[in-house]
């Protein structure tokens, strides 16, 4: 990711519009194209079902590096995408009686009242791009027709479950379906056909020599404006900002005042384009703190971590407009989404979730009648509640995709996608576990994750977690709370997994590290793994702390019991030794510290004070209340009684 100062808030804004003649399209790309075919971008802005609402919001990324398939091994290569025959179709073969009609033109539209032919029964199989037409259900049989992307196709219902289609070679076909079922997967597939890209040319990109892109999170604003001057009645438009931070979703009071805008004045898009653009752009955010990824982790011990955001203004319309950029979000924490809905939504379902996404197995959230905004949250959520301390998972995450996007999303290990279409719960090979989001059923595909015959070892654990996160929901507790609940507990798994865990007693540990090791087995043959394994060891090259014990004995304190007063006093040492400046104060996360100012020994107490001296004397007080407490002065803050004891040694030891 961008550092917080470097570049462009917002690298491009891309305008779609939905037309009744010419389908989904791209009006608008400022300052100039996104880099993808215009086709699918306007899908992913304009979503199925979007006439249905007056308004929605969708998320979807640009630019993945493909790291992912790379590193998936036989998950990437099961993932291919679909080719023709019985292995590419997108649905099961579909029977329908077949008509061919007079090609019988007037005025350039096909009239379908003319005489037809009956044909006979035939059996449709619905591919990638096209559907093919056979005399049987057996694949390897010709095609006796073919319906493909064209620029006359055409779809017409003549009557319930009784529709005509224009082919290429202009020749009008009429199916009749045995049912309703079957005829809305065929004309939900021909509108897809007709929104499909053109064929790419080869040749790629033009070499090898391009820059790289930087992955873009892009946030969508689609509204459905009514309108008696149309065809249909209302204008639906799109709005998208694509930013290479994760924090898009400030832009949203501007996106909605721009949108209106564009509707009151559509001679004028480009010019309100350019406007928005420079308004993010224009920010004056020199102020704003750069944080590194150990700086953030100890921020987020806070109890407010709201308030660790810088307000910025931005001018738009010659009106400033007041936003919250927040410091803490890490790559993988997109936008507002929360964590809660999901607990409440899908109950103890969440932790198969929880197990599915360690797991690296195929997760679709599926919607056919809510929105997509509802859709995103739920994708999002299930990234932010693995991330941190997983890394990664923004970019297994595709938060709204349809048939479109299914080149892009197949490849993909481990992917976790949003869809309405209900063509993705029928195709099983697509997913390993399911969540409906209007009934909250999670669903395994028995084909990939068959059913335990016995309950697993963590599944007790588990289940008293659930407890636990689902009682603090129904006491209130806020969003924050319950992802750092679930960030603890799968903190401690991956720790077990890396041999960095400590706990209380030995038997404790060999208790928690028994009941985890069939996933912690699961999760270590993943790439999710190998992705963390290289970001921890590249943090610890990068960190100013070179001795590892130090964020060793910090768990030790954080978790342990018992330790002998000369143990404390060798941790001590190791601190006073290996701590001298405020990045090293920082990076150690040394609040468990703290505690020992009660410790019964005096030699303890009095290491202790001498430690916090040296934070006062390095002026680090200021930056560690900041990460725990707001306030003026680290110990006064962090707790009255911690202050108090701090200076009872101060004055004991002078």
């Amino acid at each position: 990711m961008a550092t917080q100062r470097g570049g462009r808030q917002v690298e491009r804004l891309v305008v779609a519009e939905f037309n009744i003649d010419r389908g989904s399209s791209i009006t608008h790309q400022y300052p100039g194209p996104v880099g993808v075919p215009e086709q699918t971008l306007a899908e992913l802005m304009l979503p199925d079902g979007v006439h249905k609402r007056k308004d929605d919001w969708t998320l979807f990324f640009l630019n993945r590096d493909g790291a992912e398939a790379k590193a998936g091994g036989k998950e990437a290569k099961a993932a291919e995408k679909p080719k023709a025959g019985a292995a590419g179709t997108l649905h099961a073969p579909m029977d329908a009686f077949i008509y061919e009609y007079d090609d019988n033109c007037e005025g350039g539209t096909h009239d379908y009242r003319h005489t037809r032919t009956r044909v006979g029964k035939k059996v449709l199989f619905v591919l990638p791009r096209s559907v093919e037409i056979k005399e049987d259900a057996n694949p390897a049989s010709p095609s006796t027709y073919v319906v493909t992307k064209h620029a006359e196709l055409d779809y017409t219902q003549l009557e319930p479950m009784f529709s005509c289609v224009l082919t290429a070679s202009g020749l009008a076909l009429g199916f009749r379906f045995a049912s309703a079922t079957a005829e809305s997967v065929f004309s939900g597939h021909i509108e897809h056909l007709m929104n499909l890209p053109d064929e790419p040319e080869s040749g790629g990109d033009g070499g090898g020599g391009a820059e790289e892109k930087p992955f873009l999170y892009c946030l969508n604003r689609v509204t459905n404006h009514k309108d008696d001057t149309v065809r249909r009645g209302a204008v639906v438009k799109a709005l998208a900002i694509c930013s290479p931070f994760p924090h898009v979703h400030i832009f949203k009071p501007l996106m909605v005042l721009a949108l209106d805008l564009m509707f009151k004045s559509p001679d004028k898009e480009a010019e309100i384009l350019e406007e928005v653009y420079r308004a993010i752009n224009s920010m004056d955010l020199s102020r704003i703190p750069i944080l590194t990824e150990p700086q953030k982790v100890i921020r987020r011990n806070g109890r407010d971590r709201a308030q660790m955001e810088h307000e910025a203004v931005l001018y738009f319309q010659e009106t400033p407009m007041k936003i919250k950029i927040p410091l803490l979000s890490g790559p993988d924490e997109v936008a507002d989404y929360q964590v809660i809905p999901l607990v409440q939504r899908l109950q103890a379902g969440v932790m198969t979730l929880f197990n599915a996404v360690l797991a690296e197995k195929r997760i679709v959230f599926i919607s056919a009648d809510g929105s997509a905004e509802e859709l995103v949250n739920f994708v999002l959520g299930t990234v932010g509640m693995m991330s941190p301390p997983l890394v990664g998972l923004v970019r297994r995450a595709f938060p709204y995709t349809n048939l479109a996007g299914l080149d892009a999303l197949l490849p993909v290990p481990g992917y976790i996608a949003g869809v309405v279409n209900p063509m993705f719960a029928e195709r099983m090979e697509w997913w390993d576990v399911l969540c409906d989001v209007a009934t909250g059923k999670v669903t395994l595909n028995p084909n990939t994750m068959p059913q335990e015959k016995e309950r697993l070892p963590h599944s007790k654990l588990d289940a008293e977690f659930y407890q636990r996160i689902n009682s603090a929901v129904n006491s209130h507790y806020g969003d924050d709370y319950i992802k750092r609940q679930f960030e603890d507990y799968l903190g401690l798994i991956v720790d077990v997994a890396t041999g960095e865990a400590e706990f209380a007693t030995p038997a404790e540990k060999q208790s928690f590290t028994d009941a985890n090791a069939k996933r912690i087995e699961s999760w270590k043959r993943s790439s999710s793994f190998t992705l963390y394994e290289e970001h921890r060891k590249r943090l610890r090259e990068q960190s100013s702390i070179k001795n590892g014990k130090v964020f060793r004995y910090v768990r030790q304190l954080r978790c342990a019991k018992g330790i002998s007063d000369s143990e404390m006093l060798y941790i001590y040492k190791t601190f006073l030794d290996n701590i001298s400046t405020e990045e090293q104060v920082e990076e150690g996360g040394l609040y468990p510290v703290a505690v020992s100012l009660f410790h019964p020994s005096k030699a303890v107490r009095d290491a202790t004070v001498e430690l916090f001296k040296r934070f006062e004397t390095i002026q680090a007080l200021f930056i560690l209340r900041s990460a725990f407490f707001l306030g003026s002065g680290f110990l006064k803050n962090l707790n009255f009684f911690i202050y108090l004891a701090f200076n009872r040694q101060l004055e004991q030891s002078a």
